[in-house]
């Protein structure tokens, strides 16, 4: 199993926030990574719209 970094990014989670809250970490999944954070923010309704980034080299690519 293959671990990368991941970029979640939670849109429209905090009105202070106006992009959104974005967490970066290590899975072997976008859907693990997406899993993750979600966990860290229980309260956060997936409906509101999730994105997900692969970070290859410090550049953000857009996850399968």
């Amino acid at each position: 199993m293959k671990i990368e970094l991941y970029e979640v990014k939670l849109v429209k989670a905090w009105s202070h926030e106006k992009g959104g809250k974005s967490f970066c970490l290590p899975s072997s999944s976008p859907e693990a990574a997406i899993e993750a954070v979600l966990n860290i923010e229980p309260y956060y309704n997936p409906d509101w719209g999730i994105t997900v980034c692969k970070i290859v080299n410090g550049k953000r690519l857009k996850a399968a």
